[in-house]
């Protein structure tokens, strides 16, 4: 037992060392400049991006300044691995630039959420769990109590 308790921890020392920090490309283009991101929706609080990817496609190097949300809609291949990741939602820390490359023979897709601003205060939540809908994966979403 402790030897597999010594292993996973250095396994999760050496992903932490291999960690690149964020970086920002001073020749990216901002996130709603990229090519294959259509800007859908956009208002004080938020920017939608409509992210397509054709197969063989690499994008510019773009920057995504805001905390963003990235929705997965299509992989680019049809994998069963593949496949299990459509509806996930993933929250990404503004302040880097990269590159998105498809190299799957179908068409990669994604929804992106900038959160440009949330000087809202959250609505109170009943007790009850408003993350039921199964189609779509949820990350960190558990019931709340209302005061």
């Amino acid at each position: 037992m402790t030897n597999l308790l010594s292993a996973g921890l250095f396994v999760s020392l050496l992903t932490l060392a291999g960690q690149q920090p964020r970086q920002l490309d001073p020749n990216a283009v901002p996130v709603e400049k990229e090519p294959q991101h259509h800007l859908v929706f956009t208002n004080e609080f938020v920017q939608v991006i409509d992210a397509r990817f054709p197969p063989g496609y690499k994008s510019l190097s773009h920057t995504h300044a805001q905390d963003n949300v990235a929705i997965t809609i299509a992989t680019g291949r049809n994998t069963e691995e593949s496949l299990s990741r459509i509806g996930r939602a993933s929250f990404s820390q503004g302040g880097y630039s990269h590159v998105v490359t498809n190299s799957g023979p179908i068409e990669m897709r994604f929804i992106a959420v900038e959160l440009l601003r949330g000087d809202r205060p959250a609505p109170r939540l009943s007790q009850t769990n408003r993350c039921t809908n199964r189609r779509w994966r949820t990350i960190a979403c558990a019931s709340t109590e209302s005061g």
